[in-house]
């Protein structure tokens, strides 16, 4: 075989293999992490706004199936005080669907310039001189899901948002950014890129594929009796 038909051959290999692990990481570094099961998220939430009555929170269901709020609370904390709430039952967030509480619908509609179904009131606090956050949600007493800590200071008209399709690492600088256009009773804009176990069995596939096609073609370049 000739030298020039086993280079354009080699290449051809491992260029083919490249593509192919790089596209197949691609595709998993950039999944969104949906937990299973009965799981909820806290998915955005905007507390600081000049109509106390037009804040709001949003949850969403990053599951395959629709869940039941019933003997479901939220809990939101102050400096030195907490609130506890019971969410209305038999309200059910929808699959891959999110459920926005304010305390006024009216208020809130007119205030953000949205028109949503999935609005509904609720008992939200206001006070932007202190760190309100929900501290725990819970379904029966148990933890589902928690804001993780003390946001930084809410701004006018920003909403704290998770991470698109439920980002869920329980930590808030993991979790949340900092949105200056809110998306309530939608899905957020930014995707944040996951580091998996699959991620690195990929790139352990990736690297012994690539040293087994450099082996390949050092045999292919040893003398021959």
């Amino acid at each position: 075989m000739k030298w020039g038909t086993v280079r354009v051959n080699r290449v051809t290999v491992i260029a083919s293999l490249l593509l192919l692990a790089g596209l197949s990481l691609f595709s998993v570094h950039h999944a969104d992490m949906r937990p299973s099961g009965e799981h909820l998220v806290i998915n955005e939430v905007a507390l600081y706004t000049l109509d106390p009555k037009a804040r709001w929170f949003e949850l969403y269901n990053p599951t395959d199936r629709p869940i039941c709020l019933t003997n479901w609370s939220y809990y939101f904390t102050f400096i030195d005080a907490y609130a506890w709430c019971l969410f209305a039952p038999n309200l059910t967030v929808p699959p891959r669907g999110y459920v926005v509480f304010t305390p006024s619908i009216k208020n809130f509609t007119a205030y953000w310039g949205v028109h949503i179904e999935n609005v509904y009131q609720a008992y939200v606090p206001y006070n932007p001189k202190t760190y309100i956050y929900i501290t725990r949600f819970e379904q029966n007493e148990t933890l589902v899901d928690s804001m993780g800590g003390p946001p930084p200071r809410y701004i006018l008209n920003h909403s704290w948002a998770r991470y698109r399709g439920g980002y869920d690492t329980d930590n808030f600088t993991d979790d949340f950014y900092d949105e200056p256009y809110p998306t309530p009773g939608r899905e957020n804009y930014m995707v944040k890129a996951m580091w998996t176990d699959a991620v690195e069995r990929w790139l352990f596939v990736s690297a012994l594929l690539c040293l087994g096609v450099a082996a390949l073609s050092y045999l292919s370049l040893l003398p021959r009796e």
